[in-house]
């Protein structure tokens, strides 16, 4: 089993929105599980170097995806950026 740990959570723009329902995430099991997105609008995954993991429209306020490596990893969506890291067992 693999845990996240939130490294770090930058938003660059403001508003109620954002404070209401924050980007959270964890990965367990190989599957990263993101929570805060806007139904609708694309969301990213990007590794530590930068290379896109993945990229897709959210179709809810909760999505999974699966990782085949560890690491840190960036999520963006919007303006906001949160950063894990999977360390495996």
């Amino acid at each position: 089993m693999s845990v996240a740990i939130v490294i770090e959570e930058k938003t660059t723009g403001s508003g109620e929105d954002i404070q209401a329902n924050p980007l959270k995430a964890y990965i367990l099991g190989g599957q990263l599980h993101v929570r805060g997105l806007t139904e609708g609008k694309v969301w990213s995954v990007y590794s530590a170097s930068g290379m896109l993991v993945y990229r897709g429209v959210a179709t809810s306020d909760e999505m999974t995806i699966s990782l085949s490596a560890l690491g840190v990893f960036i999520i963006q969506s919007g303006d906001r950026t949160l950063k894990v890291s999977n360390h495996g067992q």
